[in-house]
């Protein structure tokens, strides 16, 4: 397919345009709802550019999850790189708990989309998280080796460490998923609006943190 001038040279602004429109339009109607056109009318692109790029509609939705899951891979690895070897476990979590809600701040919609693809069957994310398990293999490493050492120096509880990172992920993601229903409980009991604001967020890494802490350290090391 032959592309002009002024697409080539306006591919990379209209390429993110693509996978940002594609975002909203999959997280709004699902892969199967989701509409080529609407996602090319959102991106003020002709629907070819987007075959170009993607292929096909399952390109383009890989695509948006990749990138995604990319962005909380690429945080991982840039903030366990800042920590010390032997960094505690209370620094541990919450660096894990700090950066699954500040990417998933950024990614709005991620939680609901990555909840429809799992009730779709779940095929694509498996996939693309073990690519970025090989690429970021040290840093997963690091996560579960720390979670680890804590349980053999018997500063934690004998808990396996897919257990307390489920359980830190499924919290981080409830901040978001559940956000409506928090919101419409808090304004009809306490008159208020629940504001999703900085201190909002910077309350729920304390409230992870602290919370997933009060259940893995062992009795004596709070």
């Amino acid at each position: 397919m032959a592309i002009s001038s002024d697409s080539q040279q306006n591919a990379p602004s209209a390429e993110l345009r693509i996978l940002q429109a594609a975002r909203e339009e999959f997280v709004a109607k699902g892969r199967s709802g989701a509409r080529m056109q609407a996602i090319a009318d959102k991106a003020r692109v002709n629907k070819a550019l987007i075959h170009y790029y993607f292929r096909n509609k399952d390109g383009l939705y890989e695509a948006v999850l990749k990138g995604i899951v990319g962005h909380v891979w690429e945080e991982l690895e840039s903030n366990f790189a800042q920590l010390e070897n032997q960094a505690d476990v209370r620094t541990v979590v919450r660096t894990l708990v700090s950066t699954y809600i500040r990417t998933l701040k950024s990614s709005p919609g991620f939680p609901q989309l990555f909840l429809r693809e799992l009730a779709d069957g779940g095929e694509i994310i498996p996939r693309i998280v073990q690519g970025f398990v090989e690429r970021f293999g040290e840093t997963a490493y690091r996560i579960v080796a720390s979670l680890k050492a804590g349980v053999q120096r018997g500063a934690l509880r004998p808990i396996d460490p897919a257990h307390i990172i489920m359980n830190v992920m499924g919290m981080c993601a409830a901040s978001f998923i559940l956000k409506p229903v928090f919101q419409s409980v808090h304004e009809s009991v306490l008159r208020m609006e629940l504001e999703y604001d900085e201190k909002f967020y910077a309350a729920r890494i304390t409230a992870i943190t602290e919370m997933t802490l009060e259940g893995i350290l062992a009795k004596g090391s709070q």
